[in-house]
């Protein structure tokens, strides 16, 4: 027995006439389609904000950790007041 598989259906599908009308509301979707897209500068300028604001992101949190260090190490020299005894 042959097992049935879904792309055999493919084989069944009849050719159809399409009204002209039809193929010409297609075409011209596709068209707005294709207009409808960002044009270069402004596409630039967002890669440029987006590659601004993650830079400034990363320096803030990196100046943000040698703060974190240096507090650190103030307060493991700064635990003992016994320096002038």
């Amino acid at each position: 027995m042959q097992q049935f598989h879904p792309i055999d259906q493919l084989s069944q599908i009849k050719k159809v006439e399409a009204p002209n009308a039809l193929f010409g509301k297609i075409q011209a979707r596709l068209e707005n389609l294709k207009s409808e897209n960002f044009s270069t500068g402004i596409s630039i300028s967002i890669a440029a904000s987006i590659i601004l604001f993650l830079s400034l992101n990363i320096r803030l949190i990196v100046l943000k950790e040698n703060t974190t260090n240096k507090m650190n190490l103030f307060t493991q020299v700064n635990t003992n007041n016994d320096l002038y005894k």
